[in-house]
């Protein structure tokens, strides 16, 4: 890194972002610090970095996953947390780059529904809040109050809904119900609602009346009919995985028929693979148009004709790229150009490579085929993104010139992350052009020269980041751009 990028109080600002974005743990920082030797940036990075670290590991990977993760907007806390950073004047005074993580870190932090994690963060942020310098204790305050409103409102959350608790001199809680009635009167005579009587008898004990509470509607309500969707099922056990989720999370997967078509299958949605901790997430069958999407006029003759595809089997596929933890996991090795975190995808790998990591896991693990990887990639959409680019993936416009950790940019439909941009993806398939006949469970031709790949990187354009975008290397080949996501049948 030049002593021009590191002078130059913008830049320094943006690589700063970077590297709290990338995940990087205190000591990979103080390291970069130590090679930078630029002693005068040590407190602002320091004070930065308590601040983020601070919020940016809220869910554990054995919780559900949240909708910080999708393109939809979470429900509740959403609203409220954007419309309460927008004209803070805590963080008034911060530089535009500063308020606007502020205000991200704010979002993670609303959206969170761990108490004990939120408390072990108010707790360390207690212990670490002599560290932080002058010009960034706003940023640092702004954060920690977040964290306490949460911590406030999810207690409120922890109380039975429809009840009223008391104590009695034992500190047993007694719970009366609330009976919620409603009476279809006429709209001028709204009915009253009757005071909750309270008494008091000889131990002390408090015990409170059951409240009926009588509302009018002002007019017949309508019902929108919900879409239909199958109850939820008892736990499925897989010998090779770990169960997180049997049911796909609404606010992951907001499609209602993909989550019907999840729940169809009768397998759990998200899983760990037992031999290298990948997470997993399941694919139903179905049928899609695979190829250059309609309209899209960025499609290269590689990708046409487009043709009908059917997948007749569920299949699970890793929710995010293959990180260079995982790959040291089970390799014993490191990879990667880019050495920024455990949590940046491997790359610099060739198929062979590939190939000798999922020899070394074991259990069933192996690359997507070309159909399979589109059709998780769509999932569900005929666009030729699946939402806005800046938005879901990391290519020449917002990259940096650099990888980021896995995750980080928004998932699609499936819940699936950086399918397109950051790294472009191994696929099982010798590359073949296509025709335009239907095919069922394709998995591309006996033989060939190159391998397929998919998804994009971070040094391209708009156009090399869609869902039908496809490039084939030879098994030998490696680049900084190239890595590669799991699979398995179930």
């Amino acid at each position: 890194m030049s002593s021009a990028f590191c002078k130059s109080s913008n830049q320094w600002l943006i690589f700063v972002h970077l590297v709290v974005d990338l995940h990087l743990r205190k000591s990979d920082m103080q390291c970069i610090l130590h090679r930078m030797r630029y002693a005068q940036f040590l407190r602002l990075f320091l004070a930065i970095a308590v601040a983020h670290t601070a919020t940016l590991s809220l869910t554990s990977a054995n919780e559900p996953i949240h909708a910080t993760a999708s393109a939809q907007t979470p429900p509740e806390t959403s609203t409220k947390s954007a419309s309460a950073t927008d004209e803070d004047p805590e963080i008034a005074a911060l530089p535009e780059a500063t308020r606007a993580r502020a205000k991200q870190t704010a979002l993670i932090v609303m959206q969170s529904t761990s108490l004990a994690e939120l408390r072990q963060r108010l707790k360390s942020m207690d212990a670490q809040v002599a560290q932080v310098a002058p010009e960034m204790k706003p940023l640092f305050d702004y954060v920690k109050k977040k964290i306490q409103i949460r911590i406030a409102q999810l207690k409120v959350k922890a109380a039975p809904v429809g009840a009223i608790s008391t104590k009695d001199s034992s500190n047993a809680v007694k719970i009366a119900p609330t009976t919620i009635a409603t009476t279809p009167t006429a709209p001028a005579a709204p009915a009253a609602a009757p005071t909750a009587i309270a008494t008091t008898s000889s131990s002390k004990s408090v015990t409170i009346a059951p409240t009926t509470i009588a509302t009018t509607p002002t007019a017949p309500a309508t019902v929108a009919e919900a879409p239909t969707e199958i109850a939820a099922t008892p736990i499925t056990t897989l010998e090779w995985a770990d169960v997180l989720e049997q049911n796909p999370n609404p606010k992951v997967v907001t499609n209602a028929d993909l989550r019907t078509r999840i729940q169809a299958t009768g397998l759990p949605w998200r899983v760990k693979d037992k031999s290298a901790g990948i997470e997993m997430l399941l694919v139903p069958p179905g049928k899609f148009i695979m190829g250059a999407s309609p309209g899209d006029t960025e499609a290269t003759d590689d990708e046409k004709p487009a043709h009908e595809v059917t997948l007749t089997k569920p299949f699970y596929l890793g929710r995010t790229e293959i990180t260079q933890a995982q790959w040291s996991k089970v390799t014993g090795e490191e990879a990667g150009h880019f050495k920024l975190s455990g949590e940046h995808p491997v790359e610099s790998v060739t198929f062979e490579k590939v190939n000798n990591f999922l020899k070394k896991a074991g259990n069933g693990l192996v690359l997507p085929t070309e159909a399979q990887w589109e059709y998780a990639c769509r999932a569900g959409t005929k666009a030729a993104t699946y939402g806005d680019l800046d938005s879901i993936a990391w290519y020449s416009k917002n990259s940096q010139s650099t990888t980021h950790a896995v995750a980080q940019a928004l998932a699609n439909e499936l819940g699936f992350h950086d399918m397109l941009g950051n790294v472009s993806e191994w696929c099982l398939d010798w590359y073949e052009p296509y025709t335009a006949a239907n095919q069922i469970d394709p998995s591309g031709p006996v033989n060939g020269t190159n391998r397929v790949l998919c998804g994009g990187r971070w040094f391209n354009y708009s156009g090399g980041c869609r869902v039908s975008s496809r490039s084939s290397c030879d098994t030998n080949y490696r680049s900084y751009g190239i890595g590669f996501r799991v699979a398995r049948t179930p």
